[in-house]
């Protein structure tokens, strides 16, 4: 939205801002189901079941038609191959990627014109921008054939979880569709061209989850979908405090890393099962869990290596993402490094899926909760810098109950109006109760593990959850 729907939308009454929401939800809709959804949706739903033979090939013919994409229509990757004296002929298998070099966020982040396909014509793409585990702002551009195809592996996963499009379902995600000042339910609207009922996940406080509770119970859903860290929060206090949530076919978490007892407690709550996946904006890679508990690599989205000081990781070892999608063309990106790290798995899963690899836990994307003075748990809020590119890199930190601290490492054209529109990002958030302070820095420490952490807090959250063993 623009600054002036974004303020009729905080001005307009709950019923109004539904039917704003509901509009925006059908525009998507419409995208995701046209471009050939059906077909494409037959297709990857037959690639699920191939052997590793089969899906060798089909990665081969793909990954030849992303080679060509790119030598012809992205100006890095002509770069690259000319520099490199290879031809299109070089690259014919997953194997003969090792031929060309890991693209990094900062060659993106710097020049994102340079991996934009000259062939596609503006009005066939929409803009995104994302931070990632990295908190690193890149601007991406999905041509509008890549939303169908997304959205028809996101319902494949659905799917195994036994739900259907249009089912009924609660969703807990980052948007702003509740002002933050609001004390009052309701914190939620309804999105009826997808029967989704889109979740706050900014009022989550102690004096506000009982209504959470009672709407989910009138709501019934089918499923449950989002942040695990908002309905983790709400499944705990269900939990604590013997209310009963309706049963439901499934729930799937994304986003962020799902922990072990947050599982244990919304599957607890919702009597289902957690099926977790994990993907990106940049539309590179997908790993989903099935029925089996299992994470597999979703073969047929793009090419996945998993590198440990420039070799593939072993079964049991920390590599490296790098990832060549198929998805999208809009941004091209060839092996691509998410800063997020992963496990590979021996051996094959129980479910038959045997084309697409097992791994045994994903290790990156791990945010600590913002805690504010009046008890509301904010669990993600990398959103308030996704669209301001002029940030090299950002870091958000609890230093007490009242007081964050935002730490920015700035590009040359970062403004005192990048930083007021920071600000108001952040207060949209967290409301006026807070202290907070913008600083510019030079460069953010990573942990003693190397990991880069986009929210860091020592404050206890106020709930006394009681933790699976």
């Amino acid at each position: 939205m623009n600054r002036y729907e974004e303020w009729l939308y905080s001005h307009s009454p709950a019923f109004l801002q539904s039917a704003f929401v509901t509009f925006a939800g059908a525009r998507l809709a419409w995208h995701k189901y046209r471009h050939g959804y059906e077909s494409f949706r037959s297709e990857i739903e037959a690639t699920q079941w191939y052997g590793p033979k089969e899906m060798a090939a089909y990665q081969g013919k793909k990954l030849r038609e992303v080679m060509h994409h790119a030598y012809t229509s992205v100006p890095f990757y002509r770069r690259v191959f000319r520099r490199l004296g290879l031809t299109l002929d070089d690259i014919r298998t997953t194997a003969d990627l090792r031929k060309l070099p890991v693209t990094r966020r900062e060659d993106v982040r710097r020049a994102p014109q340079d991996f934009q396909a000259q062939d596609i014509k503006r009005s066939n793409y929409l803009v995104r921008h994302t931070a990632g585990t990295t908190g690193k702002p890149l601007l991406i551009l999905w041509e509008k054939r890549a939303i169908m195809r997304e959205y028809a592996f996101v319902a494949r996963h659905r799917s195994w979880g036994r739900v259907l499009p249009g089912d009924r379902h609660a969703h807990f995600g980052g948007r702003s569709i509740v002002p933050v000042e609001r004390a009052k339910p309701p914190f939620w609207r309804y999105n009826a061209a997808e029967r989704q009922t889109y979740f706050s996940a900014y009022h989550l406080t102690n004096a506000n989850l009982p209504s959470y509770v009672e709407k989910i119970r009138q709501l019934e859903p089918l499923y449950v979908q989002g942040f695990p860290s908002s309905i983790h929060i709400l499944a705990r206090f269900a939990l604590d405090h013997d209310l009963n949530l309706p049963a439901t076919k499934s729930v799937f978490t994304s986003t962020e890393t799902l922990l072990d007892n947050q599982r244990s407690s919304i599957e607890e709550a919702f009597h289902t099962r957690v099926l977790d996946r994990y993907g990106q904006t940049e539309l590179v890679s997908a790993i989903t869990q099935c029925p089996e508990g299992s994470y597999h690599i979703n073969s047929d989205y793009g090419v996945v290596e998993l590198v440990r000081n420039g070799e593939n990781a072993a079964p049991g070892e920390v590599g490296e993402l790098l990832s060549t999608g198929f998805v999208n063309r809009g941004t091209a990106l060839i092996r691509f490094e998410s800063g997020d790290t992963a496990r590979p798995a021996a051996g094959d899963c129980e479910c038959g899926r045997n084309g697409l690899p097992v791994i045994e836990a994903l290790e990156g994307r791990v945010d600590d909760y913002v805690v504010t003075p009046d008890g509301r748990i904010i669990g993600r809020l990398d959103h308030v810098y996704k669209d301001l590119t002029s940030i090299v890199e950002s870091q958000i930190i609890q230093e007490s109950p009242e007081r964050l601290l935002v730490k920015v490492v700035p590009s040359q054209r970062y403004t005192d109006a990048v930083e007021a529109q920071l600000l108001a990002e952040v207060r949209k958030r967290v409301g006026d109760s807070m202290d907070i302070e913008v600083r510019v820095v030079s460069e953010i420490p990573r942990g003693p593990n190397g990991k880069f952490r986009s929210v860091v807090s020592d404050i206890p959250t106020p709930f006394k959850w009681k933790e699976a063993a």
